[in-house]
């Protein structure tokens, strides 16, 4: 136990060191140490979402999904359908190139949640390689052992730690992510971890395309390709084509002798070889970039020798990523070839900061705009057209859908209708509650719309802010039920004539779990989370034959009359972290405070909430028509047909 203590200690000395330069005459955290923020294209994060979370009652969520093909090859099968995730929506997440919530399954991907640096991190050497390094930590000393974490801490500031990236994946019919354990093994967390191998290949020296008029960059290390081999044999390609691995990479950061800081963050399927040796191929195309914009807060105070200290930063420093998405432009097989046409859309954006010039950009030359060219016009979003299936054989369209959004610079991109060769439109009904600009800060701790103000949008300067201002500001991000809806998915109108109707209410819990030492806290009452979770569905079927209504509950012992929730929460938000540490020969005293959470929150199933007991409840109320010149519904007293069981979760 005392070894553990230490190392926690250490820990925080590190973590510290990084963000506090212990010098006399410092006032500001510098730039360097502001949080970096990574995110992959909008396209890659709504796949990695079914990766994270994953669809079922455990969380709260519903299917929802409209099947557009399937591709067969063998015993390989590959779907093409549009999915939606209801478990709310979060303002400050961009859509994808087929609207808001909404995510086209038609390949897969992997996409890397970075822990602590990049797992094969090259500068000069491979110095703070994770992945070269992995056995530093196969030991028991592996914090003081000489020549261990001595690697890391040595270089200035020791910003890398000995912690291993999660890969999450999502194709055909699997879901789950993957790591590379301080034994030198890939270990897959899935429901059958057993049914995978991965291999990786790294590449040296790779070239990233640079936008119009920009040169290109050389990378000097990235993992190039990932292979995934299901039990049956069959071989899963990811990456390995200069087109089909998404980069990241922030604003302020210079690019290095090695452009270290442009980091492979996503791999798209490329290929899949069944085990008769049969090929389905996968092609991308690059189409401008991506610029997101964070604000984010830090605040921070230390005492040292007696004198206080307090380096801060701006309550609203912006954090830029930018992206260079993929795009899926074709997949062929034995038998047919499909088309993905995309356009640039129109909708709401990141605003550019005011007085962001175009020399913000230029650390990175293969995006910094030459001979007329901005970084910003290189920024582009974009929307799926069509999709259109043909034959090898004689070119014969097999299939065709089209895609239809709304059409406004003041909304986010949403999907409002979908059409299939010589057939009538589904359409889509959304919550009209408005949602607010990206970077409002009007959000819940996980994220959500709660309608709220923004707790630092005031005129008081960083340095009046004390630790004991944490309490209302945790308060200021509390989940509001009555905002958590906006912009969720409704309603869909099918084309033959009938709907599904869609009720939701927030996520509730009255069980929290910690850790250190891990357990669960049960709270007597029922307390709101961020999210939602499905409460009614409604369907009338195309003939309107029958009504289909099916109920969901989420409490305990509800045979019984019970009301307490099922829900656990992974871990309540916290935002401040304080703490005090030996340094030479004086105790530094220190607080720290930043607007996302000190340290990561559990998750279950990659969801905040999950449930240990649903309840599930099936009316189905006949409805027939008669010869009458108006359809009439008959009240004809009949008895309605209830399904009722438990899913009991065992946590």
């Amino acid at each position: 136990m005392f070894h553990f203590l230490n190392t926690l200690i250490k820990l925080k000395l590190l973590v510290f060191l990084a963000l506090f330069p212990l010098t006399s005459n410092a006032q500001y955290i510098q730039s360097d140490n502001v949080p970096k923020i990574n995110l992959p294209s909008a396209n890659a994060a709504s796949l990695g979402q079914y990766g994270q979370v994953p669809v079922s009652l455990f969380n709260g969520l519903a299917q929802t999904s409209i099947p557009f093909y399937t591709i067969k090859v063998d015993n390989v099968t590959l779907p093409i359908e549009l999915n939606y995730h209801a478990s709310g929506i979060k303002p400050d997440n961009h859509p994808g190139w087929v609207g808001l919530g909404w995510n086209l399954t038609s390949g897969g991907t992997i996409t890397r949640v970075i822990n602590n640096g990049t797992d094969e991190f090259y500068t000069e050497n491979d110095l703070r390689s994770y992945y070269y390094h992995y056995s530093d930590i196969d030991r028991a000393d592996w914090f003081s052992g000489s020549g261990n974490l001595v690697r890391y801490t040595s270089v200035t500031p020791p910003s890398v730690l000995p912690n291993p990236d999660e890969f999450i994946f999502s194709f055909g019919p699997f879901s789950g992510s993957f790591f590379w354990d301080h034994t030198g093994h890939w270990r897959v967390r899935t429901s059958q971890p057993d049914y995978f191998k991965i291999e990786v290949t790294l590449k040296d020296n790779f070239v990233l395309k640079g936008q119009t008029n920009c040169p290109d960059v050389v990378l000097k290390k990235i993992f190039h390709e990932f292979i995934i081999t299901a039990d049956d044999g069959t071989k899963y390609f990811f990456g390995g084509t200069p087109e089909s691995i998404e980069f990241t990479r922030g604003q302020y950061e210079t690019a290095g002798n090695y452009n270290e800081n442009i980091i492979a963050n996503s791999w798209q399927l490329t290929k899949v070889i069944t085990p008769s040796g049969k090929e389905i191929s996968l092609k991308y195309e690059r189409d401008g970039i991506n610029i997101s914009f964070t604000n984010t807060s830090i605040l921070a105070s230390y005492t040292m020798g007696g004198v206080e200290r307090k380096p801060t930063i701006d309550l609203k420093n912006v954090t830029i990523s930018i992206t260079n998405p993929s795009y899926l432009s074709e997949i062929e097989t034995p038998t047919e070839k499909i088309k993905f046409y995309r356009s640039k859309s129109t909708e709401l954006k990141f605003d550019h900061p005011a007085g962001l010039a175009n020399t913000d950009y230029t650390h990175y030359a293969d995006i910094a705009g030459y001979g007329g060219y901005e970084t910003k016009n290189f920024d582009r979003w974009l929307k799926l057209d069509s999709i259109a299936i043909n034959s090898v054989f004689n070119n014969r369209l097999l299939k065709k859908v089209k895609f239809t959004y709304t059409n406004d610079v003041t909304k986010r991109l949403m999907l409002t209708s979908l059409k299939e060769s010589n057939k009538n439109s589904y359409t889509f009904v959304y919550d009209p509650t408005p949602l607010p600009s990206y970077n409002s800060r009007k959000v819940d701790h996980w994220g959500y719309y709660h309608g709220g103000a923004d707790y630092f949008d005031n005129t008081r300067p960083s340095t009046s802010y004390t630790k004991s201002d944490v309490v209302p500001y945790t308060l200021s991000r509390e989940p509001n039920p009555a905002f958590m809806q906006a912009g969720i998915l409704k309603e869909i109108k099918y084309p033959t004539g009938g709907y599904t109707k869609f009720d939701y209410e927030a996520n509730t819990y009255s069980t929290i779990a910690t850790k250190h030492p891990f357990g669960l806290d049960t709270l007597l009452i029922n307390k709101y989370a961020g999210g939602l979770r499905i409460k009614k569905i409604t369907h009338q079927d195309s003939n309107r034959d029958s009504l289909i209504v099916k109920t969901y509950s989420y409490v305990k012992n509800y045979k019984s009359g019970g009301s307490l929730s099922s829900g656990i929460l992974a871990g309540y938000p916290q935002y401040l972290d304080e703490g005090s540490f030996l340094y030479g020969s004086d105790w530094i005293n220190y607080w720290f405070w930043r607007d996302q959470f000190i340290g990561p929150l559990n998750n279950t199933n990659g969801n905040h909430v999950t449930y240990t007991e649903v309840t599930k409840q099936a009316l189905t109320e006949a409805l027939w028509s008669i010869n009458f010149p108006i359809m009439t519904r008959l009240a004809t007293g009949i008895s309605p047909l209830q399904e009722l069981f438990i899913l009991r979760v065992m946590f």
